[in-house]
């Protein structure tokens, strides 16, 4: 198992529950035609080259003092940092950075999805395969950016599949944008949209700064440490 992988098994843990009523009593957001999903078919799937993921598992516990800033929290996982906030829409979406002692000028973004659409199982076939992401900025009209993530897990939680998503390519011009504004938009596209009854999810971006900051603060200290041994 990926440490990434299992980082976010243990994020969800603490904040799924938050959204567990919400798809027990609600009917899906979205509907979806039928038609329309038979635009796409699995073949046009990127599923990309398989690209080995940089953290791997090792054996420890969880360090459960967060250290939070407005609606991010950081948090420590053996030699790497997290930071991370929650999603508007559903609680339990998380959308951030990560990064390893050893590599602290580089940021991995990841972000959880989950869907309890009646294909949802499709996912499972997915694996190591690359799905298309749009990110906009409620506050600026015109501004978007499209890139692709890699499906690094798909879990089961309940009647829901937890969908896990990395990112390893940064973009200076996106991480511009997150920083100076207050909210950011990810919607899922074609073709796994339509297996999302929720393809879309805001994130408040107050505290993104503030914890980016001490992220980097707390790797170098443990490189540092590291360094002393």
């Amino acid at each position: 198992m990926h440490k990434l992988e299992k980082l976010f098994q243990i994020l969800l843990v603490t904040s799924i529950a938050a959204t567990i009523v919400f798809f027990l009593i609600i009917k899906p957001a979205y509907t979806f035609i039928n038609d329309h999903n038979s635009k796409w078919d699995t073949a046009e799937i990127d599923r990309g080259e398989k690209r080995p993921i940089e953290f791997i598992v090792t054996d420890s516990s969880f360090d459960k003092d967060d250290i939070i800033y407005k609606n991010w929290d950081v948090k420590k996982y053996d030699d790497m940092i997290m930071y991370s906030t929650h999603g508007t829409n559903v609680h339990g979406h998380r959308f951030g950075w990560a990064k390893k002692s050893g590599h602290c000028d580089s940021n991995n973004l990841y972000l959880t999805i989950s869907t309890t659409h009646e294909d949802k199982d499709i996912l499972e076939n997915f694996k190591n395969s690359r799905i298309a992401l749009k990110f906009s900025y409620p506050e600026v009209e015109g501004v978007t950016y499209k890139t692709v993530a890699e499906i690094i897990a798909v879990n089961d939680f309940g009647s829901m599949k937890i969908v896990f998503l990395n990112i390893q390519d940064e973009n200076p011009t996106f991480n511009l944008y997150a920083e100076k504004l207050r909210k950011i938009k990810v919607e899922i596209e074609q073709p796994f949209k339509s297996i999302f009854d929720i393809p879309e999810e805001i994130w408040n971006l107050d505290g993104l700064i503030a914890s980016k900051l001490k992220a980097q603060e707390m790797c170098e200290a443990i490189e540092s440490n590291q360094n002393l041994i």
